[in-house]
């Protein structure tokens, strides 16, 4: 109502000109279909609407939809749960019934094994001599086939005369036996206890009927012992075996199905065999224990429940038609849709009533809000006038420029807050993932959900690298091979580089589509090899790359980064312009083989330095005569990696020349030397090179040896002489003289048998103790002559060497005399 009553301040003509909507609606309002025609024919009233709309469906219809759901869901469960028990007891009272009828089956052949006739049957060679044993055993078999109607046939049959006896006869030969395909199984059998076996059978007496399938007990004979010596075997009628009385209590379209022990065959409760269709649609869902599931036969859907026996390892399966089960839920649906209908038309007729109410003073003030080019005019006519109008616009256009300036800011600064973000991903890993997932979209940054990994570009002779090039061209280097490796991967999946002032360029990778890890090794590692070849052809300098293994969480791609550094620790091996993924950087036979070269060129190392001199050298020869003999037993190893770890052995005989006197190459020669060596094409031409270069550079260093010691000796000693008064050390001396300390003081020490530092003391206590004689001077000025500005450390110094003080040195050197002149 506010904004209704601050309208009407503005006159009359003028607010008519800025909302002509109103000025229609304030002429029909008194008409409702005209209001209404109007009121649609405005998109702004529309939006109102339709959000009022899905408000009060939110609000009144959702929550009916939501609990209707929510009971049918209940109904549905509470009824599946007692269909599913109701089918689990009657399950388990049938199995219960079957595992007594089966088991009576089998006590029936156990109490005819255990009889006293049968055994001696069974040990006689000459049965016609038996015939009280064979009418017992006959009246047994009667008394079974006449008290178990569910038994067809019976009869035991004799292993030894290949001989048959049934119910109703004495003895027949077994080719007299109409059914003879049960005799397989008995000679086929490798257990003693009885066994349930559904066998297909044909009729002999019906030659048009096709096979059926007959479930039969064989229990062989006797019960102990290894031999097989016969068997009982009892043929059972199916339908009454499977006509149980739980099964006359099923409900309407229930069957129960039963399954043989081999899971090959089912029955229903007439004993007919199941069609093996329908059996296969199921048959693998069945579990070893009580398991319920859902499917189909043919097109209609059903709900099985299905029990094993522990005992006879006979299944049972009920199976309940679904349409059964969901009468009550397809009545409850149909409810909810009438109700829900009901629902949505109360929430139109209400969303259409409050947007009429609230339609007019919101819809005035929001074209006055975002109708910028109004801001000006409207301005100009509230000059000069207070209210709450005129408020409303100074602020507004206030926010208006300060929004603008904020998404300036926020627009320039991006870059730098994606960089910023982007370095914390790969240092901080995280179990939120969600929360990691949302700062990436919040940052702009796609992740499409398909896994990450991260590649690191390592510029190759990065020392050279900054010496060569000014801080302002190493960025704008750093700058293109980033924005480079970005352009390149982003034609294969979403890449974003992270590059810092360092020798590391960061590539973080997001896979667009799903991919076998076997795809994407090979894909990361070509496009690797194609960042650098594309490098090495546009710049001066080149990169080798490191892998990091694909994280499916953004929160752990902080762990593919530090695969990807530890993946580059390799380079030092696999030499420059490298990639190395990290599922190779260990653990496969190529990378033994680096350790195991490692290893012997670490060795080899430590014995440079002492085999630069006659009695060390001969080890260096052993050493690598060793490992040329390595190398023609392990060929695995890369050339180019050997090559490299060799020319670090040479640049090691190189540094220790150096070291011994031996002039130090410029660049130009340096870079002979290495030319030189990189002309070598065989690892054995390696060696011997090695081993040359090796030589003729101990034999310079012996050569000089042998020609300096007595001329630099002598320089030095010619220096000391002239400067023992000054502050002078050896270091100083080697480095004007342009050779190693340990090497000068070495060949001082061979020439003058005492150290530098003993030879500058002595001379200095030579040069006190003449002055002391000789002269009248103070020790402290003596102290300062000969290069102690300290008079207590000239004192302590003197008295060490000479075992007394200066002043008792000048006594003992001058003795007192009597002069003829003077009275004392």
């Amino acid at each position: 109502m506010k904004a209704v009553h601050i309208s009407r301040r503005l006159p009359s003509a003028r607010f008519a000109r800025c909302f002509p909507e109103r000025a229609v609606y304030d002429k029909r309002g008194k008409h409702m279909l005209s209001l209404i025609r109007v009121a649609f024919s405005n998109f702004k009233f529309r939006s109102l609407f339709f959000r009022n709309l899905l408000w009060l469906t939110g609000f009144i219809t959702l929550p009916v939809l939501f609990m209707g759901l929510l009971g049918n869901w209940y109904s549905q469960t509470s009824i599946n749960e007692e269909v599913k028990q109701s089918s689990t007891q009657m399950l388990e009272q049938t199995r219960r019934l079957m595992d007594l009828l089966l088991s009576q089956v089998d006590q029936v052949s156990i109490q005819l094994a255990q009889s006293k006739a049968m055994s001696t049957l069974l040990e006689s060679r000459n049965m016609a001599e038996l015939d009280p044993e064979l009418s017992e055993v006959r009246k047994y078999l009667l008394d079974a086939y006449i008290n178990m109607p569910y038994i067809e046939s019976i009869y035991v049959y004799y292993a030894g005369p290949n001989k048959v006896q049934t119910p109703l006869s004495q003895l027949m030969d077994f080719d007299e036996l109409d059914d003879k395909s049960w005799i397989s199984l008995v000679k086929g059998g490798i257990r003693k206890e009885g066994q349930w076996y559904v066998r297909s059978y044909k009729d002999p007496d019906d030659s048009i009927a096709p096979a059926s399938a007959q479930v039969t007990f064989i229990r062989p004979l006797p019960l102990l012992g290894t031999g097989i010596k016969g068997a009982v075997i009892i043929n059972m009628n199916q339908p009454a075996l499977f006509q149980s009385p739980s099964m006359r209590l099923m409900r309407k379209g229930e069957e129960i199905w039963v399954v043989s022990p081999d899971g090959n065959y089912a029955f229903n409760k007439a004993g007919l065999r199941v069609p093996p269709a329908d059996f296969e649609q199921i048959k693998s869902r069945i579990g070893t224990d009580i398991s319920a599931f859902d499917g189909k036969l043919g097109v209609v859907d059903y709900s099985f429940t299905a029990v094993n026996s522990p005992y006879t390892s006979w299944k049972y399966i009920d199976i309940m038609p679904s349409e059964s089960l969901h009468t009550r839920s397809i009545n409850m649906q149909r409810f909810m849709f009438i109700l829900t209908g009901l629902c949505m038309a109360a929430a139109v007729i209400s969303a259409f009533i409050m947007s009429i109410r609230v339609y007019s003073p919101i819809y005035s003030l929001m074209e006055f809000i975002r109708n910028r080019s109004i801001i000006g005019p409207l301005k100009q006519a509230l000059s000069g006038r207070s209210g709450e109008l005129s408020v409303i616009v100074s602020a507004y256009e206030s926010l208006l420029h300060k929004g603008d300036s904020l998404e300036q800011q926020l627009a320039q600064n991006k870059p730098i807050l994606q960089q910023s973000f982007l370095n914390s991903v790969l240092f901080e890993k995280t179990s939120l993932h969600k929360e990691r997932a949302e700062r990436f979209a919040y940052y702009g940054l796609t992740l499409a959900g398909y896994g990450c990994f991260v590649c690191v570009l390592r510029i190759d002779h990065y020392s050279s690298f900054t010496s060569a090039y000014s801080q302002h061209d190493q960025s704008l280097i750093r700058y293109f091979i980033a924005k480079l490796a970005e352009e390149i991967a982003g034609e294969y999946m979403h890449a974003y580089a992270i590059h810092a002032e360092s020798s590391d360029i960061k590539l973080l990778c997001s896979l667009k589509e799903p991919q076998p890890r076997e795809t994407f090794m090979l894909q990361s590692v070509k496009l690797a090899e194609l960042i650098c070849a594309q490098v090495r052809r546009h710049l001066t300098v080149t990169v080798s790359a490191g892998i990091g293994d694909i994280r499916m969480e953004p929160g752990h791609i902080a762990d593919s980064f530090a695969e990807a550094l530890e993946a580059l620790n390799a380079k030092a091996f696999k030499g420059h312009e490298s990639v190395i993924p990290c599922w190779i950087s260990d653990g496969d036979g190529d990378q033994r083989g680096v350790k195991s070269l490692y290893m012997q060129l670490k060795d080899l190392r430590k014995k440079v330095p002492h085999g630069m001199n006659e009695e060390g050298y001969s080890e260096l020869e052993i050493s690598l005569a060793e490992l040329e003999e390595q190398l023609r037993v392990s060929p695995g190893w890369s050339f180019e990696l050997f090559q490299a770890a060799m020319f670090q052995i040479v640049l090691d005989v190189y540094n220790k020349s150096v070291e011994n006197g031996l002039e130090a190459f410029d660049e130009e020669r340096l870079t002979l030397l290495h030319a030189s060596f990189n002309q070598v094409e065989t690892a054995e031409e390696l060696l011997r090179w090695t081993r040359q270069y090796a030589g003729e550079t101990k034999r310079l260093i012996t050569a000089r040896l042998q020609q300096q010691p007595a001329a630099v000796s002598t320089q030095i000693a010619e220096y000391i002489e002239a400067h023992y008064a000054y502050d002078i050390s050896l270091g100083g001396i080697a480095e004007q003289l342009r050779l190693d300390p340990s090497y000068v003081s070495r060949l001082f020490k061979q020439e003058y048998r005492m150290n530098f530092s003993d030879y500058l003391i002595s001379l200095r206590m030579d040069k006190a103790k003449e002055l002391l004689k000789n002269t009248t001077l103070s020790i402290k000025d003596i102290g300062m002559l000969v290069g102690y500005e300290n008079q207590r450390s000239f004192n302590r110094i003197f008295k060490k060497q000479e075992g007394v003080s200066p002043g008792q040195y000048r006594d003992m050197a001058s003795p007192s005399t009597l002069h003829k002149g003077e009275v004392y």
